[in-house]
């Protein structure tokens, strides 16, 4: 687990605001929500898709949706450089 840690580190470190687009492949790890995924531990915020916040009607809907299709596949994402919160974006 270190070296996945270090992986993440470097990454996070060599991509800075508005970097060029980077690609992300690995397993999806974890459904946050509709909209939030992470993959091999990093969170990605999935560009175009707005999804209902955690504590909205559909909210359950919606994070099941999005683990049904993603969860524990893997997956090539294209980073655009951007970060909201702790995500990045692609």
């Amino acid at each position: 687990m270190p070296l996945l840690s270090a992986l993440i580190l470097v990454l996070l470190s060599v991509l800075p605001a508005n970097a060029e687009p980077t690609i992300l492949e690995g397993i999806v790890t974890r459904v946050r929500d509709g909209d939030t995924i992470e993959i091999i531990k990093i969170p990605v915020r999935l560009q175009g898709v707005s999804a209902p916040e955690l504590n909205e009607p559909l909210a359950p809907k919606s994070k099941a949706f999005m683990s049904d299709l993603v969860l524990h596949k893997q997956l090539t994402c294209e980073l655009n450089g951007s970060t909201t919160h702790d995500r990045w974006v692609g």
